[in-house]
């Protein structure tokens, strides 16, 4: 998942951890990746449920030096 970091809060947003769950029920490997100065740690790590999963990146075009890594943990079983 690709975000700018924080969930937008409007009325008919949804809890974070509700969001998730079904993808946690189907055993889907959730890597967070958020982009830019203003990410929440705490919603990245809640969206990837591992520590391990989240990556942070200043830019769109930083994103590079995270490829291989992406790669490697997304294709992990």
């Amino acid at each position: 998942m690709i975000t700018d970091g924080r969930q937008s809060k409007d009325i008919q947003s949804m809890q974070l951890n509700s969001a998730v769950l079904p993808l946690r029920r189907q055993g889907v490997n959730v890597i967070a990746i958020g982009i830019g100065r203003s990410i929440d740690p705490r919603e990245l790590r809640l969206l990837a449920g591992d520590p391990d999963n989240v990556l942070v990146s200043k830019s769109f075009e930083d994103l590079n030096r995270f490829v291989k890594r992406i790669i490697a943990k997304s294709c992990q079983k």
